[in-house]
């Protein structure tokens, strides 16, 4: 489970770079925001590492339940969590036309969740119970 929640924790920096990139050069109009958005592909790029995480949020929490591990259970609940309040938002976020300041914060909360859960299963003892 460490090197999946490494992989997580990896996928999660190329999520917040592609955020950040996102936030400075695109522009999200507010009619058709997912076909009229420029440069559109950093759009695109951001929202399908945020659905592959989401994806691999699940994965993660059905394989912590298969190992029987309560701690890691319990992180990946929180993973799962994050990751899917943050996407929720960012979709939300972008159907507004990119102007809503409680969309995007959320979805900021929600990814440092998923943060805060990987990393304690990167970190935490070896042998969890």
């Amino acid at each position: 489970m460490r090197a999946t929640a490494f992989l997580t924790l990896s996928a999660l920096l190329v999520e917040f770079l592609l955020g950040v990139a996102t936030n400075l050069y695109v522009t999200v109009p507010a009619h058709q925001p997912w076909t009229r958005a420029h440069p559109a592909l950093l759009l695109y790029a951001h929202g399908a590492v945020g659905l592959v995480l989401l994806a691999n949020s699940v994965v993660f929490q059905a394989r912590a339940i298969d190992l029987g591990s309560r701690h890691v259970v319990r992180l990946g609940a929180v993973g799962v969590t994050g990751t899917g309040v943050a996407s929720a938002s960012g979709a939300l976020f972008v159907s507004g036309g990119g102007v809503s300041d409680i969309a995007s914060l959320v979805m900021s909360v929600g990814f440092a969740l998923a943060v805060l859960a990987y990393a304690a299963v990167l970190l935490g003892p070896s042998r969890p119970r």
